[in-house]
């Protein structure tokens, strides 16, 4: 199985099941980014390229 590792001490990341059922267990976990997009953004720069 592959899995990615933090970069200071080699630690395996959760993958984003696992990160997400530890978020469900924790009722005070805050995000600590986050991203509201408006009619100012253009979010096309976000979104992945696709063959059009």
């Amino acid at each position: 199985m592959f899995a990615f590792a933090e970069g200071l001490n080699c630690a395996r990341l959760p993958a984003w099941d696992e990160a997400l059922d530890e978020l469900d267990q924790d009722d005070e976990v805050e995000p600590l980014h986050v991203v509201r997009f408006g009619a100012q953004v253009d979010v096309q720069g976000v979104t992945s390229p696709v063959n059009r």
